[in-house]
């Protein structure tokens, strides 16, 4: 009986070519984009879940309030961790982690290699996550100070295939002995190094000042973050409120200041999500192109169930036949299940092929690595079994479910038009289609505003990069490179504008509350600094380049607001044991991304002679290059030993916003693909409409009817459909974009023209393709349509 069944069906497909390809096209499109954007969502979801008990696991976010403005930061004070397991009911187990991403020499056996991905650990870290021991101790990985654990990465590029447990390395300028091997870290962990530490070298190479005389009573300075392991019935919040009695309780400093500081603990799953300010930045695009791919899934499914009832017609006289005959309503609903069957499985084996060809494509989309697996088969099998269900169900339900009467008035009936059914899912996918343009065209507008938006400083044709031992030379070098062509100035800073500057509340200034707290990042500059960088002067001046600079600073807009200085220049201020006197105000100018509110910054020459430690070289777009040639030069006489590495700004700038970007271009792809399945939809369902109405449309010519006036009455139906769409998908649209662009603080406002503009591209989509069957049918020969009359 099964066999009979799909034999039939195959020779349905087979006797109806044109809406076989239409079909199976369509279905392809639509697994293929849904199963991509699917593997997209399973890696995404998948971040830091192989943990055990990962819903257990938090870290701790500390929070600065000034002013109405919240600083927040991933990161705590060095000895949080142990106080926390000692004093709070509810934690478990406590652990820090302090990840150095710079540059670092590791010699062993002669060979010298350079590694970015270096982390201070506790020892509990391998029981702690489940990061598993290859090699080495898990319950004592570090015995002593000078043990390293590595990755079998670097095992394997250091070693080969010897054994490196008790092998020795050389980390900067300290001897270390290689106590453990640790598996690689999975490509879905938040948490990465290469290299890790123990903690407990952090307290040898800390410096005591004024304030802290060792690491463990350090509550000043944030450096490492902070995870607990909670017990399962643990009040989060009042754990978050124990530890800010706790940090208050031990930072005298913090005290005196009134500064307003709190704690939080944010669950590990969420950490790729969302970032210390509470904000989710991944999630709602992470749920929005699930959606997205059910939707694309459903809407290639909606054509086969539109041509599968439309030609119910032409079924008729096979299924009255089966009827008349005895066939009952369970065999032909099997029958025409076993149909739907065998459509959506030549499309999953035409997927598979395209799907591996893509795969390197669309990891450079995407910016993933994902590899094709077993793991994977699961999302593929799900996605195809939804479109067979819902491409098989309906239609076979509904075909073997006709009355033998209802089956001979349908067999004779000329019908036209378009019934309920198929209307309402053309709707649905034009509904789709058109949100989807509209988003795309948000995304793009949002993205062209932050290209394009002052950022308060010139970004173009900027090289930056760290010194090193330039920084003890930097006046030989500034001089050198001022002398080669293609380099128009050169000055340094603390840090790039585009990663962030240090932050700092150690500061007073004339007229301070008592209970103010002001947290401000601090950018130290060389004189030339302004003029190079187009910075913008609201008051006062800039640096003299004159010992007297020692004493001076500056604010931007923002630090003055907050500190509540209404005439800030001449008066008192206090960086950290540096006393001085504002002298300027500067423009507000943007640090890090464009999606973060512009913070206070003070702007100040280095301390005690130093030179900042990061090089800006101003160039221009067709120098470009001779510049870069030139200050690697200066790299390799004092840095022979590490890699040349740059960045221009514009560049940085573009990279800070790529998830943007990419955003963009997987929108831009689905709404294509949304078209384009609305494209054979309606290809189809036009093809078949004009088919019914062959007699009908012979009669009219005879009556004198012209070309246009049928090709019009063809295409009238489809394009209220789509104007039904456009006025249904505005305000969805609208408001999912508006929850999208919520995450940035500068962000452009949505116009109607975006919906006009996506209506305006799905209504020409669906004439041209609509009318070029009409069209067709109407300069058809009438004597051919009604010659059997």
């Amino acid at each position: 009986m099964l066999k009979s069944n799909f034999l039939l069906a195959l020779r349905a497909l087979i006797r109806n070519k044109f809406y076989t390809v239409l079909n199976v096209t369509g279905l392809v499109a639509g697994l293929c984009t849904g199963v991509f954007i699917l593997l997209w969502v399973q890696d995404e979801r998948s971040f830091d879940r192989f943990h055990t008990d990962a819903e257990r696991i938090a870290r701790v976010n500390c929070h600065f309030d000034q002013e109405g403005a919240t600083m927040n930061w991933s990161t705590t004070p060095f000895p949080l961790a142990i106080y926390a397991q000692e004093t709070a009911p509810g934690v478990e187990q406590s652990l820090r982690f302090s990840p150095r991403n710079s540059n670092f020499l590791v010699e062993t056996d002669g060979q010298v290699f350079v590694e970015k991905s270096l982390a201070f650990t506790d020892p509990e870290f391998f029981t702690f996550f489940n990061f598993p021991l290859t090699q080495g101790d898990a319950s004592n990985p570090f015995p002593d100070a000078q043990s390293v654990v590595l990755t079998e990465r670097l095992a394997q590029k250091y070693f080969s295939t010897a054994n490196p447990v008790g092998k020795t390395l050389k980390i900067g300028d300290v001897q270390r002995t290689v106590t453990g091997v640790v598996r690689n870290f999975p490509e879905n962990s938040t948490l990465r190094a290469d290299l890790l530490l123990p903690t407990k070298r952090m307290s040898a190479n800390f410096r005591p000042n004024d304030y802290w005389k060792s690491l463990e009573t350090n509550w000043g300075d944030h450096n490492c973050q902070t995870f607990l392991r909670l017990h399962p019935d643990a009040d989060r919040s009042a754990i978050a409120r124990q530890l800010t009695d706790l940090h208050y309780r031990n930072n005298s400093f913090l005290q005196a200041s009134g500064g307003k500081m709190t704690y939080s603990l944010q669950p590990l799953p969420t950490l790729h999500f969302t970032g210390a300010d509470g904000k989710d930045t991944r999630s709602r695009t992470v749920n929005m192109l699930f959606w997205i791919a059910m939707t694309i899934i459903i809407v290639a499914a909606i054509n086969y169930v539109n041509w599968s009832t439309a030609r119910a017609a032409q079924k008729a006289p096979e299924v009255g036949l089966r009827k008349v005959l005895g066939a009952g309503r369970l065999h032909l609903f099997r029958q025409f299940f076993a149909e739907s069957a065998l459509t959506v499985g030549a499309a999953l084996l035409l997927t598979l092929p395209l799907l591996w060809f893509l795969l390197p494509l669309y990891n450079q989309l995407t910016g993933k690595s994902i590899e094709p697996g077993w793991d994977h088969a699961g999302v593929l099998l799900g996605a195809a079994g939804l479109m067979w269900a819902v491409a098989g169900l309906y239609p076979a339900l509904s075909l073997s479910a006709m009355p033998v009467m209802q089956v001979a008035r349908t067999h004779t009936s000329t019908g036209g038009g378009l019934p309920g059914l198929r209307r309402a899912l053309v709707v649905f996918q034009f509904v789709i289609s058109i949100g989807l343009i509209a988003s795309a065209l948000v995304v793009r507008q949002q993205l062209r505003y932050i290209s394009e938006m002052r950022l308060g400083y010139d970004k173009e044709n900027v090289l930056v990069c760290n010194m090193g031992e330039m920084e003890k030379h930097y006046d030989a070098v500034r001089a050198e490179l001022l002398g080669q062509p293609g380099v128009r100035s050169v000055e340094a800073a603390t840090g790039s504008l585009l990663q962030g500057l240090s932050s700092t509340g150690d500061t007073d200034w004339e007229g301070k509350a008592p209970d103010k707290q002001f947290v401000t990042e601090v950018l130290m500059v060389s004189p030339g600094f302004r003029e190079m960088m187009h910075l913008e002067m609201a008051q006062g001046e800039w640096f003299s380049g004159t010992p007297a600079d020692s004493v001076h600073f500056m604010l931007n807009e923002t630090a003055v607001k907050t500190t509540g200085l209404t005439d800030p220049i001449g008066k008192r201020f206090k960086l950290w044991q540096r006393e001085g006197t504002i002298i300027g105000v500067v423009r507000d100018f943007h640090v890090g991304s464009v999606r973060e509110k512009i913070p206070p910054v003070v702007i100040s020459p280095p301390q005690n002679g130093m030179v900042p430690y990061t090089l800006f070289v101003k160039t221009t777009a067709r120098d470009a290059q001779a510049c870069v040639a030139a200050v690697e030069s200066q790299w390799k006489k004092f840095n022979p030993r590490f890699p040349f590495e740059y960045q221009f700004l514009d560049e940085t700038f573009d990279k800070l916003h790529r998830e943007e970007a990419r955003l963009g271009n997987l929108l831009d792809a689905f709404a294509l693909v949304a078209v384009l399945l609305c494209v054979l939809g309606l290809l189809g369902l036009a093809a078949f409409t004009a088919e019914r109405r062959t007699k009908e449309i012979g009669i009219r010519k005879v009556l004198g009817a012209s070309v246009g006036s049928i090709a019009g009455m063809l295409t009238r139906d489809f394009l209220k459909l789509v104007s039904l769409a456009l006025l249904l998908a505005a305000p969805v649209a609208w408001w999912a974009m508006n929850r999208w662009l919520s995450d940035f603080a500068y962000r452009i406002a949505i116009g109607w023209q975006v919906f006009a503009l996506a209506g305006i591209i799905a209504v020409v989509v669906a004439f041209l393709t609509v009318s070029s069957q009409a069209i067709k049918a109407a300069v058809a020969n009438p004597v051919k349509s009604l010659r059997n009359e």
